[in-house]
Formats: structure tokens, C-alpha cells, sequence
């Protein structure tokens, strides 16, 4: 009986991780139903919007912001290599957004947001990344809009 060797191509394993600072000083401890979504998005075609590739969704209710607040995210397959990549993330006080949509609330004053780009280029020879980000208080105040 002949011997049969089969080869599976596997797929890379892909991390991105880092620590979560605050702008500003966040609160001693978030409130019930507060929310941290982190995502990763291919931003490599400038003339169009992102893409989302990964979600991180961590329930931060009764966190006391005096502990490392850490992300960490994994993706098989690995993303391109070249391509260039941003870690964005959205942190709810005090509430969870219900479903997505353009009706929908995604964020309010007294959230956090990363306002900045956390870019980075993957490349072909490296699996693991580490890209730390921040997060800025929301504090619009009621904005007036007038024609001229």
C-alpha cells in the first residue's frame, strides 16, 4: 500500500495587542453596562472608507480604571503584508449601543474615542504586533448650525 503525504496549507495566526491610555483622566471606575469596542481597520485604499476586519468587544462595567486596560485581537488569516492597517477603538460610559445603523447611537458626550490614527504596516516576516492607542473624552457641547 503506498504511503500518502498530504500538505495542508495552514493559515498564519495573526495578533494585534497593546495598552489603552487615557488623554484625559478617565473615571475612578466605569459604571454598569460600559462597553470598550476595539477594532482593526485596512485603511490602504485612501479614496474610500475603511474596511473593519476585526472586533474586540470587552464589557468594562465596575472596571477601576487604577488597573492596565489592555486590548488584544486575533485575525486568521494574517492581512496582507504592505498593506497599512489602524487600530480604533469607541469606549461607552454607562451604555451599549443597540445594533448599528445610521438611526443608530454608536457614541455620546462623556464617551472616549481614539480621535487620532494608530497606523501600522504589517509585514510578511512578523505575526505578533504591539500598538498601544488613546483614548480622548467626548465632550460635544450643542452645536448651532446656521446657512450663510
Amino acid at each position: 500500500m503506498p504511503f500518502i503525504y498530504s500538505v495542508e496549507k495552514r493559515a498564519e495566526h495573526f495578533t494585534v495587542s497593546g495598552a489603552i491610555h487615557f488623554a484625559q483622566d478617565p473615571p475612578k471606575k466605569f459604571p454598569p453596562k460600559s462597553e470598550l469596542r476595539v477594532f482593526m481597520e485596512d485603511i490602504s485604499i485612501w479614496d474610500s472608507n475603511s474596511r473593519r476586519l476585526q472586533e474586540t468587544v470587552v464589557d468594562l462595567s465596575n472596571y477601576k480604571t487604577e488597573n492596565k486596560l489592555e486590548y488584544s485581537m486575533s485575525l486568521m488569516p494574517k492581512p496582507k503584508p504592505s498593506e497599512t492597517y489602524n487600530i480604533a477603538a469607541v469606549l461607552n460610559v454607562g451604555w451599549k449601543p443597540e445594533g448599528r445603523g445610521p438611526d443608530k447611537d454608536w457614541i455620546k458626550t462623556g464617551d472616549f474615542q481614539t480621535s487620532k490614527m494608530f497606523v501600522f504596516a504589517v509585514s510578511k516576516d512578523k505575526n505578533n504586533y504591539t500598538k498601544d492607542i488613546e483614548l480622548e473624552r467626548i465632550d460635544w457641547h450643542e452645536q448651532v448650525y446656521s446657512e450663510k
